[in-house]
């Protein structure tokens, strides 16, 4: 019950919104809006002739305004009427509370074209739901009432739609939105409902768009909005009565279970009476006989817990045992391993250390003959520089006798 106020205050919180919504709209739109549909523009550069007129389809949104509202109404009340169920009488309910405002924003979409399509998608879906989905369990005999209503909308949209349409192309375009609306059926309760508003072109094709055009520029002005506003508040007011009544009808399911339980609970008092009064006998054989196997089962099951345990233990030591000896066996092999990894280092060590001095006695060798050599040229070279010295020497020495044997016989010719 309290889910169900919520969700009727919800939905009174949403038609509040769109009050507003409506209201700023008569506020700010005084002179009128001019809209063109994207129906109207997608082939009017390709200069496609068209069928149905701006004033045509706004005279059929209009109609459908009047005629599938009062007819979903019309229906649900009478099945409320003639039905007994409370659940029959709930989910009518809910058609109304939900299916209204569902058909409403189809017929109240900007663009005409789409708001007479998806309005005709809903028609179908509507009656796909009462013919073999959810409702045809949740409004039981009374569901040919809705179906004849369902019918009967789809009937009134598909002939509007055929005044501007070939009777072929009328056929091939309600065979492809019935193939959509197999895949896209209404949840229980009209909770929820897939528009074809984006997949529109994708379900009947470019061409039936083109078909479906309107003429010129179609005027959203006081008048149509006056039109939209009024229709909001008049099942606004009557969303109210009808989230009242959905809330009596779920208080009275609830009080009916409670009196249901009671009486159920009486009845298994009465039951119960003369087995009380045999009951101390009963409970003095019952509390002898539980003592009695709850020792039973408590040795049985100490004696299994003793079992486990000694098995435990057992596996425990076996266990034990089996890892000291793979870690003894680890422990020889990592051993072995290790006093052979050493063998071969110091192996390595040796022949690196003799492969070393072999190196080094070679440079030394080498170092020593390229000293003698550097040695015995450096003494050679000394030798003769020594011999061109003193060669050098000899010849001034003679140079010098000869210059004082000529200064000395010069003496002694002026002598004489």
């Amino acid at each position: 019950m309290r889910e169900s106020i919520n969700q009727g205050q919800t939905r009174l919180a949403k038609a509040l919104v769109m009050l507003a919504a409506a209201i700023f709209a008569l506020a700010v739109g005084c002179q009128g809006i001019t809209y063109e549909s994207r129906l109207m523009k997608k082939q009017a550069a390709g200069g496609a002739r068209h069928q149905i007129t701006a004033a045509e389809v706004k005279t059929y949104i209009d109609e459908l305004l009047g005629l599938l509202p009062g007819t979903i109404e019309q229906a649900a009340d009478r099945i409320i009427a003639e039905a007994v169920d409370a659940p029959i009488k709930r989910h009518a309910l809910l058609w109304k509370i939900n299916g209204i405002p569902t058909a409403l924003r189809a017929m109240f979409h900007l663009d005409p074209g789409v708001a007479i399509i998806d309005t005709w998608a809903f028609g179908m879906q509507m009656n796909d739901y009462f013919d073999r989905g959810p409702g045809s369990r949740d409004f039981g005999q009374w569901r040919y009432i809705a179906l004849d209503a369902s019918r009967r909308i789809e009937a009134s949209v598909a002939g509007m739609i055929a005044d501007g349409l070939p009777e072929g192309r009328i056929i091939q375009i309600q065979e492809q939105l019935h193939t959509w609306v197999l895949d896209h059926p209404i949840e229980p309760d009209f909770t929820h409902r897939d528009t074809t508003v984006l997949e529109l072109a994708s379900i009947i094709g470019d061409q039936a768009m083109g078909t479906l055009q309107t003429i010129g520029s179609l005027a959203i002005g006081i008048e149509d909005l006056t039109e939209q506003l009024t229709t909001t508040i008049n099942f606004m007011t009557k969303q109210a009565r009808w989230q009242a009544e959905l809330i009596m009808i779920d208080m009275s399911s609830d009080v009916q279970a409670g009196l249901a339980t009671a009486k159920a609970l009486a009845d298994s008092m009465n039951r119960v009476a003369p087995t009380v009064e045999n009951l101390p006998d009963w409970l003095t054989r019952e509390r002898v006989a539980l003592s009695a196997a709850l020792l039973q089962e408590r040795n049985t099951v100490l004696a299994a817990i003793d079992a486990q345990r000694k098995a435990t233990l057992d596996f425990l030591m076996q266990e034990r045992m089996a890892t000291i000896d793979d870690l003894r066996s680890e422990r020889l092999a990592i051993t072995a391993m290790l006093q052979s990894e050493r063998k071969a280092i110091l192996q390595a060590i040796d022949a690196q250390r003799t492969d070393t001095l072999n190196e080094l006695a070679a440079v030394s060798r080498g170092i020593l003959q390229n000293a003698s050599q550097r040695g015995e040229a450096l003494l050679d070279h000394l030798a003769v520089r020594s011999l061109q010295l003193l060669a050098v020497l000899l010849v001034a020495i003679c140079i010098l006798m000869v210059w004082l044997r000529r200064g000395s016989g010069n003496r002694r010719h002026k002598a004489d």
